[in-house]
């Protein structure tokens, strides 16, 4: 299984997943997730939440540490031929445009309840790199090519929505504290202080708004 997620401008990772034909969808998923989780941008980052899903045709180089997306219109899933060939396996096949919608697979990635989806509706559906890896090409200078799946990462409104309500209550308190305990009678420093806060969230927020997607 190919998954490939976005690292920064113009730059996506690639994993190579060890899926199981038999696995139900539940544990498919999770390695998926697992995947998702090593190679996305640092995992600590509560702004970016996965977004989009896209079932896309790509080119590896240097085992990874290269990704090319070919954009297409519509999804990308390997040819009828490629799947007689023992190269890859989904079912059923042939199949025309997207193999499992987005929404499903969010919604696999981020159910707490998904351990209850013992079935392999969807699992069986989504391509597989059988046999050899993708790098298993003739010369190291070769780019590999491959079907997977592109994780699209944006921006979290919730986070967002967090941070404009608790920003201008931490400059409040903080405010206060500096009016009451810190230098009482001090206005235009509490005045200074208060300022200096609010644009810092306001910046912060500025800023996380203005991260890459993709």
């Amino acid at each position: 299984m190919e998954v490939c997620v976005k690292h920064k401008n113009y730059v996506s990772r690639h994993k190579e997943v060890q899926v199981y034909l038999s696995e139900d969808d539940y544990h498919f998923f999770k390695r998926v997730k697992d995947a998702y989780l090593e190679i996305r941008r640092p995992r600590w980052n509560i702004f970016l939440r996965p977004f989009h899903i896209k079932h896309v045709q790509f080119s590896v180089q240097n085992m990874g540490s290269v990704v090319g997306i070919f954009h297409h219109d519509g999804p990308r899933i390997p040819p009828e031929e490629d799947v007689q060939s023992g190269s890859y396996h989904y079912h059923p096949c042939p199949w025309h445009g997207e193999p499992v919608p987005s929404s499903i697979i969010l919604h696999e990635l981020n159910s707490k309840k998904s351990q209850l989806h013992t079935s392999r509706t969807w699992s069986t559906r989504i391509p597989k790199k059988c046999a050899a890896s993708i790098f298993s090409v003739p010369h190291p200078d070769d780019a590999a090519i491959g079907y997977g799946i592109h994780i699209i990462e944006d921006c979290d409104g919730v986070v967002l929505i967090i941070m404009l309500v608790i920003g201008p209550c931490v400059t409040a308190l903080v405010t206060a504290l500096w009016w009451s305990k810190g230098k009482p009678g001090d206005i235009q420093g509490a005045t200074g202080l208060e300022s200096l806060l609010l644009g810092s969230f306001g910046a912060l927020a500025l800023c996380y708004q203005s991260l890459p997607s993709g």
